[in-house]
């Protein structure tokens, strides 16, 4: 009997040699394979297989009688629940020479070990009390509703989700409500944990997942949320190296989802991710997740709800709307933490809890000049006027600093990818660079990330999406080593970025006043939004303008004093 074993490349992990066993099977040798899942094993070994043995966990009877043959007394007060989630590794470890009564202790405190990954979570927040988190909470409270019917004995049928969202959206937050809501216990697992629980090579990790999957299902009616699923590379992006080692973890994890959701038992699938596009595709298919649910960062009255949620009466309405008006979106991860940082600065005044306090906690003191903060408004300002021109939709437009940026423009993106759309972006992205030249100081560094999108889009259009003259396609993650390369393809995307500076140019010049409007009301305020945008040019819309407005605009930047440039402010 002979058992093939060979190591990969890398050293860090194992894989069978199918070229050895199938040497050995010429030779007249007997060849064995031990295997978590057979499916991890090449189908034509499989399909050449003579004898098949499946190894399950072993009855109550035989470990006693185990028991019984190692130890000394006896083994009658062993329950099936001292066991419950013990694999053979775990029985054998804990089943050892001495008393019988030590050894039951040993396995008790095994299996309460392993069962801590199925979790509970008394003071989560009930499906029906949560707010911002809109068709994902639908989608909660039904899941809700289909325990229910499951524990009512009613043949029911979960429906599986890949949650998408920013960071702090609370995902992992929704899955400790429905676990709470439903009274089901929640396993919580992630590509990390599999790597934490084992030594990290191929076998280990692959068992580690095999671990989390088989605890739900054995703690069902469950729910098994895997976190961060993105950790979980895609096919599609791996280089051949990384394919030699990810391939089997994949193939893994599609074929024990496709296991629990052919079990038929009542576990509920969820997973979060922050980059849906990088989750394996076929993951994402129905019948594994049958649906993929966008969380939003919340705003407007779900983001008050969440707003009060924390603070509960020791602000009053009106005063959670200034600060909603103020923040306009945030993370329930952010109010949650603005909220704590109030109540410790009330705390370190001796009083009660303040609008004050929270204003000071979600906009900390700006320490920028007037010079340094108009120039972030006249930028951002120029990127909103070009929006507005080419028709494009203005969501919000702020010069509060935030994530070392000192302004943000938030557009509507065009639904339809035409090339009138895309030179759109590029022009608008262009704007605050063109505003920063005609109206303010001139360019500053801050504004290479505007750079950035405006070649990546315009890099795009000519070596991607076939929108300008070729039907060439390249990856976009190789279009940054294409420019450096590619002297033809660098002069071209270089000739659309200066024709689209020059309409944006041209844009700013035209609507010079405008641009000043809104950068004089932003430095008042602060923060912008469509309907304050659009107020504002009905206003203007209803004032005489110069005749000549070209030479007004240069007239005003020719009379402005420069300002000190060390300290450049991030717009985007």
């Amino acid at each position: 009997m002979q058992a093939t074993r060979s190591f990969s490349k890398s050293g860090s992990g194992i894989a069978f040699d199918e070229e050895r066993a199938v040497k050995s099977l010429a030779g007249g040798q007997t060849v064995v394979a031990v295997t978590a899942a057979k499916d991890l094993l090449p189908a034509s070994f499989l399909s050449a297989i003579d004898i098949e043995v499946t190894i399950g966990v072993p009855a109550i009877t035989s470990i006693r009688h185990v028991i019984r043959e190692v130890c000394t007394g006896s083994p009658r007060g062993l329950k099936i629940g001292d066991v419950k989630g013990l694999g053979l590794v775990e029985l054998a470890t804990a089943i050892r020479p001495g008393s019988a009564k030590e050894t039951i202790e040993r396995l008790r405190r095994s299996s309460a070990n392993k069962a801590r990954v199925t979790l509970t979570f008394p003071n989560a927040p009930l499906v029906a009390d949560l707010v911002g988190y809109g068709e994902a909470k639908t989608w909660a409270t039904q899941a809700v509703e289909d325990f229910a019917e499951i524990r009512a004995g009613k043949p029911t049928r979960l429906t599986s989700a890949l949650l998408a969202g920013p960071p702090g959206t609370g995902k992992t937050a929704l899955a400790q409500s429905i676990a709470r809501s439903a009274d089901v216990r929640l396993v919580a697992t992630s590509v990390a944990a599999w790597f934490s629980n084992s030594r990290g090579d191929l076998d280990g990790v692959i068992k580690a997942m095999q671990v989390g999957f088989q605890a739900a299902v054995e703690a069902a009616p469950s729910i098994l949320f895997l976190d961060e699923l993105d950790a979980l590379p895609s096919r599609e992006r791996l280089s051949s190296h990384g394919a030699d080692w990810w391939t089997p973890v994949i193939t893994g994890a599609l074929l024990e989802v496709d296991r629990l959701r052919a079990s038929g038992k009542p576990v509920l699938l969820m997973a979060a991710t922050n980059h849906v596009g990088h989750v394996e595709p076929a993951l994402r298919r129905p019948g594994r997740f049958d649906r993929v649910i966008e969380v939003a960062i919340p705003e407007g009255d779900e983001l008050a709800g969440i707003f009060c949620q924390h603070l509960g009466s020791d602000l009053t309405d009106a005063e959670i709307a200034t600060i909603v008006r103020l923040v306009r979106r945030a993370t329930g991860a952010e109010v949650g933490g603005w909220v704590e940082t109030a109540r410790r600065i009330a705390a370190a005044a001796g009083r009660p809890l303040t609008c004050h306090d929270l204003l000071t906690a979600t906009i900390p003191a700006d320490h920028r000049s007037l010079d340094e903060l108009r120039r972030v408004a006249l930028h951002e300002a120029g990127h909103v006027v070009a929006a507005l021109t080419l028709g494009v939709p203005v969501r919000e437009v702020t010069i509060l600093e935030k994530n070392g940026a000192g302004g943000r423009t938030e557009i509507a993106v065009a639904s339809t990818d035409t090339i009138e759309a895309l030179r759109a972006q590029i022009v608008i992205a262009l704007a605050g660079r063109a505003s920063d030249e005609i109206l303010g100081s001139g360019p500053g560094a801050g504004a290479a990330e505007d750079l950035a999108i405006a070649t990546r889009v315009a890099t795009a259009c000519r070596a991607s999406f076939g929108l300008a003259g070729t039907l060439l396609h390249h990856d976009p993650d190789v279009l940054q080593h294409r420019l450096l390369t590619d002297s033809r393809l660098t002069h071209d995307v270089e000739d659309d970025l200066q024709n689209a500076h020059a309409e944006a140019r041209r844009i700013i010049t035209e609507q010079g006043d405008l641009v000043e409007a809104i950068a004089g009301e932003m430095m008042r305020r602060k923060v912008l939004d469509a309907e304050d945008l659009r107020l504002l040019v009905d206003r203007r819309a209803d004032t005489p303008r110069p005749r000549n407005a070209s030479s007004t605009v240069e007239n005003r930047r020719s009379n402005r004093t420069v300002p000190d440039r060390r300290t450049t402010p991030k717009a985007s």
